[in-house]
């Protein structure tokens, strides 16, 4: 089994996967080799094409230049500062010879998403010290030890259950680029990297059902339509994924407070920042891509625009001036930068500024222009998503952190009860000490120079007559060594208030300073307000 998929990885790097329009509602899927494809020394047919491609088959510098000079694509397109930005748009139009006729455009963009996946990660997948998930296990593990894990799984079950320990999610990243190619009057090459199956699928599926795509390759943007759909709903499915997995933290976190309401589980920080991070990235990658649609939408507007208004200098006819301006009006409404649409002048315009003030063609650039539009107000919705996301973990993060300090505050106040509880036991027995301390030590004293308060020697017990001088001495003595610590005891009470001075607020200070009991024989003066 591990062998067969190194096979299927190795041999889905080495192929090339092509979608090409045949007629209006048929499209031929096939593979080719990455040598195959560079052979051609031309762009890939003269039909709409989706040229799926790795970035990995064109490692070799020389095999990147001879792509890049078959479909004019840019050298900074494979810079790794491009490769490592989490969004661009960019494009350029091309021009005949002379340079005065529009006859193509092309376009590069980038999208990256971060998946996180519904279920939770394996107990036993490892995570590395970088802190990526570790996946070359899977792929070198044989049968037995997979038996004689689920062996310990059933051992560990209970134990499991019990432990109720959240797992962190898995994810992944999806980096696909795209550069697309249009050439008058319908000529289209979309090359697509590093684009995953399922996103394959979906543009398959769009581009053999959705007719009115297919039927207007004559606007270069109107296959960008068909990437952004695709493109937007992996952003749909990544930042609900994330949402659910936020749900299923606040979900356990219920239940385990309605099991025990006076009993809360130890709230599990990793998981906590795991998803905190994860949502800050969903954030990032959005906040880009909103950015890129953007681009996208005024880079379309500009292109039709130019072609609409551009004229250039030579021989040929000179179109009627209010049909531009009916044109633009109705493609992106009255011109707003100054430019004019009198009907002085002359020149020769493009051969597209006639198809593109076609009725037909006016609509369907207002179509697709709409549906962009549509699908940049869905961006933002999902930013806006991932933005309450955002919120939501982080409230988890706060109220875990103020759980631990509720119950260290509730550990604190029975170990202060118990010290105080001991503090008062230690003073009883310090009382009760020095009450007897002092006869005891005068009873000492006399026993050791022979002063004997009482006479057993006739065999009749009789108190001494000097027994007077015990109490004189004991009772003063006693009283003394009371009166001592009972200063010592205020003194300390005293130097303990003032080195909270600079640690408690004044008014805090004042009430442990003055005490219910030295205000309670004076009346409230002037400056006496509560606090």
């Amino acid at each position: 089994m591990p062998e067969e998929k190194m096979i299927e990885e190795e041999k889905g790097e080495t192929v090339v996967k092509i979608f090409e329009k045949i007629d209006l509602k048929t499209w031929k899927e096939y593979t080719i080799s990455p040598d195959e494809l560079l052979k051609k020394n031309q762009p890939y047919g003269s039909n709409p094409t989706f040229i799926f491609v790795s970035r990995k088959q064109f490692k070799d510098k020389s095999r990147r230049t001879q792509l890049s000079s078959i479909y004019n694509i840019p050298p900074c397109f494979w810079t790794d500062a491009c490769q490592r930005l989490q969004g661009y748009f960019g494009c350029e139009d091309r021009y005949n010879d002379a340079n005065e006729v529009v006859v193509g455009h092309a376009t590069w963009f980038h999208f990256e998403v971060k998946y996180v996946n519904k279920e939770e990660a394996s107990k036993d997948k490892e995570v590395s010290k970088s802190g990526e998930v570790s996946k070359s296990e899977e792929v070198i593990k044989s049968e037995e030890v997979n038996q004689s894990r689920k062996a310990r799984k059933a051992d560990k079950s209970e134990e499991a259950n019990k432990s109720k320990v959240l797992k962190l999610p898995e994810y992944n990243w999806l980096r696909m680029a795209f550069f697309v190619s249009w050439m008058h009057p319908d000529q289209t090459v979309v090359i697509c990297f590093e684009v995953p199956e399922m996103l394959q699928e979906h543009l398959f599926d769009t581009l053999r059902t959705d007719a009115p795509i297919q039927a207007d390759w004559n606007d270069p943007y109107s296959v960008h339509l068909v990437i952004v759909e695709a493109v937007v709903d992996c952003y749909n499915t990544a930042v609900w994924n994330l949402r659910d997995a936020i749900r299923r933290f606040e979900e356990d976190r219920r239940k385990a407070r309605d099991e025990s309401p006076e009993k809360t589980d130890e709230p599990d920080f990793t998981v906590l920042h795991e998803l905190a991070r994860h949502t800050l990235h969903k954030m990032e990658t959005l906040g880009v891509a909103v950015e890129t649609l953007s681009s996208m939408t005024d880079q379309q507007q500009a292109f039709h625009q130019d072609v609409i208004l551009g004229s250039f200098d030579g021989p040929g006819r000179r179109m009627d001036r209010q049909r531009e301006r009916r044109a633009l009006s109705e493609l992106y409404g009255p011109a707003s930068d100054g430019q004019s649409l009198d009907d002085s002048g002359g020149g020769a315009l493009p051969a597209t500024t006639a198809a593109a003030c076609d009725r037909g063609k006016i609509v369907e650039v207002k179509r697709t222009r709409q549906h962009l539009l549509f699908q940049l107000r869905m961006l933002k919705s999902l930013e806006a998503r991932a933005k309450a996301n955002d919120g939501r973990i982080r409230n988890e993060i706060t109220l875990a952190f103020n759980i631990v300090a509720q119950r260290d505050s509730r550990a604190n106040a029975a170990i202060n009860v118990s010290t105080r509880s001991d503090s008062v036991t230690m003073k009883a027995i310090a009382v009760l000490t020095m009450f007897f301390l002092p006869s005891m030590f005068v009873s000492a004293y006399q026993a050791i120079f022979s002063m004997s308060f009482f006479n057993f020697s006739e065999g009749i017990g009789r108190m001494s007559s000097e027994f007077w001088i015990y109490l004189v001495i004991t009772v003063p003595l006693t009283l003394f060594t009371l009166a001592v610590f009972y200063v010592y005891e205020r003194w300390q009470q005293r130097s303990n208030l003032q080195h909270l001075r600079w640690l408690l607020p004044s008014a805090i200070y004042d009430r442990n300073a003055h005490g219910r009991g030295r205000g309670r024989g004076r009346g409230r003066g002037q400056n006496d307000s509560p606090v």
